[in-house]
């Protein structure tokens, strides 16, 4: 059975603000300065570790630098082929690990409230898994339709995407709207992959009318999402880590 819990131990990079450019969540690029080479801790990892560190690094700017501390999602992520060793980032001081209180708390809370008696109340986690798992499977009043199935094969589950879209929307979405959601969530992760479901969630933001601050649901990810995910592989970040594996696999 899949775990919807959210995650309450996370990573984060110190100094994070060194290598933001942009204000907002998930930019197109992050900054790294050629000072790095003469840092002395990096040069002292293991040249696997300093890749990994990159790899984090970019991986920070899509999570508003709060990293679910799960070294195997994170390889994956950032397309690593060795295990990462993270006692020696850790140590060498480049990213830190922390508790997330508000998600405890939140479970906690969670735990001790009868089911049917639990309301969706603002969660300000980046994944928003509590507050978007109760609104999706209470089902709308008055329309006898059931909840939405919370997972699907292609890799991530429908409230996380749901939780995802609403972290970008510029105001709070109600939640008879977050419902709504729901049936196209589901859809979307049943038949893509988890990678490129998160590159049509960088590109659809790149396509007009969104490109000029019209706000996205998730029907329009799905009615776009060829064009979505050809629009966020062109991201600097994106070719950068395609650029590492091609080098990678050039070096055998």
């Amino acid at each position: 059975m899949k775990n919807t819990e959210p995650p309450t131990a996370y990573l984060r990079v110190k100094n994070w603000e060194r290598f933001q450019h942009y204000k907002r969540r998930n930019p197109p690029w992050i900054r790294l300065y050629n000072e790095l080479l003469d840092d002395y801790a990096f040069s002292r990892l293991q040249d696997a570790s300093k890749w990994h560190a990159v790899g984090i690094w970019l991986l920070a700017s899509r999570f508003d630098n709060r990293i679910p501390d799960d070294p195997h999602w994170i390889a994956q992520r950032i397309n690593a082929r060795s295990a990462l060793n993270m006692p020696e980032l850790l140590s060498a001081g480049f990213i830190e690990r922390y508790q997330d209180a508000s998600v405890m708390l939140a479970s906690c809370e969670q735990n001790s409230i009868p089911e049917a008696e639990t309301e969706t109340e603002e969660n300000t986690t980046s994944l928003r898994s509590v507050a978007v798992v109760e609104v999706l499977k209470k089902p709308a009043e008055g329309n006898g339709k059931g909840a939405v199935e919370l997972g699907g094969p292609g890799g991530m589950a429908a409230n996380e995407l749901v939780g995802m879209w609403m972290d970008r929307m510029p105001t709070k979405p109600e939640p008879a709207d977050v419902r709504k959601q729901g049936g196209a969530a589901k859809r979307i992760c049943e038949h893509h992959s988890r990678e490129h479901v998160l590159l049509a969630l960088d590109g659809i933001e790149k396509i007009a009318p969104h490109c000029l601050g019209e706000p996205f649901d998730l029907f329009d990810l799905e009615r776009k999402f060829s064009k979505a995910v050809s629009a966020g592989s062109q991201t600097p970040a994106t070719k950068a880590v395609a650029r590492a594996q091609r080098l990678r696999g050039a070096l055998g």
